[in-house]
């Protein structure tokens, strides 16, 4: 977002795929649009929530195998 700003970034979400055009690309980015922010927002959270299982898997690991 830094890089491209924040109209620049929203428009890069916003666009519809590419060689689509009329009515389709309208549609496509209707749907995609909420689709993409929604990820961008969750993803962090579900990287987050992968790194705590590993690491709380990697402790249970150690502990089974010293005890």
């Amino acid at each position: 977002m830094v890089a491209l700003g924040p109209r620049g970034y929203l428009k890069d979400h916003r666009d519809g795929a590419p060689g689509m055009t009329g009515i389709g690309a309208v549609v496509m980015a209707m749907i995609m649009t909420p689709v993409e922010l929604i990820g961008k927002i969750v993803k962090p959270f579900a990287l987050c929530l992968r790194l705590f299982a590993n690491m709380t898997a990697g402790h249970f690991v150690i502990l089974s195998l010293s005890a």
